[in-house]
C-alpha cells in the first residue's frame, strides 16, 4: 500500500529546530513515509501543501514567539492544514520538563501563536531545545548567558542541548500510529481519530 508522503515544515533561528526535524524525518523515514524536509523561509512562491498527505509543523521560541516567517505561512494556508492529518511542534527551553505544571510557559507560547494564526493544530510536541552560543552575537550571548544559569549552560564557547530524543522518537511515533489509523489514499474528510495509549505523548492544546 502507498503510504502518505509528509512534509516536515520549520523554521529555525540558530539551526537546532532544523536538526529536530532532521530527527523526525528520520524515525517517520523508519515507519515506511517518505518524507520531505524543508525550511518554511526558503520555499518557492508557487509553494503548495497539496502534494502532501500530511504534514508536521514546527519551529521554535524566542522572546515568546514563533519566528514570523512560520506565523505568516501558518496563516496563509490555514484552510489547507485544516483540512488534512497535521501536528506542531515546539522547540525551546521551557520544553525540557515533561512536567505538566513546568510546561505551563511553553503551553502559553503555543496558545499565542493559535491566536496569531488562527489555526489550532490537533496535537502539539513540545520537545526541550538549545543554548546555541557559537551562533549567538556578543549580545545575545550575554543574554542568554543571565537566561540559562538554572540550567548550567554557562560555557560561552560551547553549545548546549536540552533535546531528549526520545521523546522526539516518541513523538514521530505517535503521528504514525495515528496516519495508520486513516484510510490511503483519504476517502472522506479527516478527523483527528482517538487518542491511542501510544500516542499519549502528543499533547493537545
Amino acid at each position: 500500500m502507498a503510504q502518505r508522503r509528509i512534509l516536515i515544515l520549520y523554521a529555525t533561528s540558530h539551526g537546532h529546530t532544523g536538526k529536530v526535524a532532521e530527527r523526525l524525518a528520520g524515525q517517520l523515514r523508519l515507519r515506511g513515509y517518505p518524507v520531505d524536509l524543508r525550511q518554511v523561509g526558503r520555499l518557492e512562491r508557487d509553494f503548495s501543501l497539496e502534494r502532501y498527505g500530511a504534514v508536521l509543523v514546527g519551529g521554535s521560541v524566542y522572546a515568546g514567539k514563533f519566528q514570523r516567517s512560520l506565523r505568516r505561512f501558518v496563516a496563509a494556508n490555514k484552510a489547507q492544514l485544516e483540512r488534512m492529518p497535521a501536528a506542531f511542534f515546539s522547540v525551546s527551553l521551557a520544553g525540557i520538563s515533561r512536567q505538566p505544571k513546568e510546561l505551563k510557559t511553553a503551553r502559553r507560547d503555543v496558545e499565542r501563536f493559535v491566536i496569531d494564526t488562527t489555526w489550532r493544530p490537533p496535537s502539539v510536541g513540545f520537545f526541550g531545545g538549545a543554548v546555541s552560543y557559537t551562533s549567538y552575537n556578543p549580545l545575545l550571548k550575554l543574554l542568554m548567558r543571565l537566561a540559562t544559569r538554572s540550567l548550567g549552560a554557562r560555557d560561552t564557547s560551547r553549545d548546549y542541548v536540552f533535546t531528549d530524543w526520545m521523546v522526539v522518537q516518541h513523538f514521530a511515533d505517535g503521528f504514525a500510529d495515528m496516519l495508520e489509523e486513516l484510510p490511503t489514499p483519504p476517502e472522506q474528510p479527516w478527523v483527528p481519530p482517538s487518542i491511542s495509549p501510544r500516542r499519549q505523548l502528543l499533547e493537545h492544546v
